[in-house]
């Protein structure tokens, strides 16, 4: 019996709710395009786990900024190369 590329290298292949809901650190890599803008929006991020990264390595737009700032105001850590940050504290940031 032949195994497709995924048995061979044990990857499951799953639907992006189950991806979101189970993943401690999820890459965004796809084009911006009218289906992918906003990909990452409210609903998206109620379904991730608390803890999760998200790291966009795409377009600015697949991520829905204003979701994702509310999102960051329901969560105690802000993570950055310079340290941790609560939210409130970032706001020192805005110029």
């Amino acid at each position: 019996m032949t195994q497709t590329p995924e048995q061979q290298d044990s990857i499951e292949v799953v639907d992006l709710n189950t991806l979101l809901a189970s993943s401690d650190f999820i890459t965004v890599h796809v084009p911006l395009t009218d289906e992918t803008n906003h990909l990452i929006s409210d609903k998206q991020f109620a379904i991730m786990k608390n803890g999760v990264r998200l790291l966009n390595c795409a377009r600015g737009g697949i991520v829905d900024e204003p979701a994702l700032i509310k999102a960051l105001e329901t969560v105690i850590d802000w993570y950055t190369p310079h340290g941790t940050y609560t939210f409130d504290e970032l706001e020192q940031f805005d110029a």
